[in-house]
């Protein structure tokens, strides 16, 4: 069997190409879906930007995408096509912070790429892909409401997305950035208990179908109250009353804690992804 590589010059391009092919594993996909729906919507152009089918008699078997400075990120592929596809890659960038995608195509990628040029990769996270298609409504529910955040939450949330991103070894992000593109789209919530903000979650992504939950976080001393599960329920439930037909999330797979939180929300395990640092 031959492959193809095929870079397109355009979000929007990849995705008339690709979003059938993507759509028969939303869930899977829902993080290449997101972004380039994303960029889509901005019509931005793939200068510096990679969306890339991996194409073998006329059909797509798989994608690659790259939005600088993060790591390149991979679907499910052939293995046998890796070679080819790092070449590709190869002649568009340089260097690599990394790559993330399915534990043996992100690995055989890893060593690839890194092998000719002296690089050593190590794993940073093993995450689990969950999806949701009707909420499991929590048995209790903590004191307190949530509400969606408003301007004047702008610095609690900077300052909370930034432990998150400490906390949870998420590559190096403007939170500043993240919190003005959320906000006044009001795809972040709030829990509050006796007027003070205990817990946060935010929408990080659209697909054709759905919506990705993350940004979850509770400052320590609110913990184990069960802030989490609730704002992350409160969430869930809105975005399937707006007509979404499911939810996704990423979890570090090691955190049972998190992991059980979303399963009792009816949240289900559909794969595996793993993060490769390259250095």
């Amino acid at each position: 069997m031959s492959f193809d590589i095929v870079k397109h010059d355009s979000a929007r391009d990849f995705l008339a190409r690709a979003s059938g092919w993507l759509l028969k594993a939303e869930a899977e996909n829902n993080l290449i879906l997101s972004i380039a729906g994303g960029s889509e919507s901005s019509n931005e152009a793939a200068s510096e930007s990679l969306f890339a089918t991996v194409e073998s008699e006329g059909y797509v078997v798989g994608c690659l995408f790259r939005t600088p400075p993060y790591k390149l990120g991979l679907t499910s592929v052939p293995l046998k096509a890796i070679p080819l596809l790092a070449e590709a890659v190869g002649e568009q960038y340089e260097t690599l912070p990394g790559v993330l995608g399915p534990r043996e195509e992100a690995r055989y990628f890893a060593r690839t790429w890194c092998g000719p040029r002296a690089l050593s990769f190590r794993p940073v996270m093993d995450q689990r892909i969950y999806a949701l298609e009707e909420l499991v409504e929590p048995d209790s529910w903590p004191e307190g409401s949530v509400r969606t955040a408003a301007e004047s939450d702008y610095e609690l949330i900077i300052d909370w997305l930034r432990h998150f991103f400490e906390e949870t070894r998420m590559p190096v992000r403007n939170a500043e950035d993240v919190a003005s593109r959320l906000v006044p789209a009001g795809e972040m919530s709030l829990w509050i208990a006796d007027g003070v903000e205990v817990s946060m979650a935010g929408i990080t992504g659209w697909t054709p179908h759905g919506a990705r939950i993350g940004f979850v976080y509770t400052p320590p001393d609110y913990r184990k109250r069960g802030y989490a599960t609730a704002v992350t329920a409160a969430l869930t439930r809105s975005v399937l009353a707006e007509g979404r037909l499911r939810c996704f999330l990423f979890t570090d797979a090691s955190n049972t804690t998190s992991n059980r939180i979303y399963q009792t929300l009816g949240y289900r395990a559909v794969g595996d992804v793993v993060d490769y640092q390259f250095f």
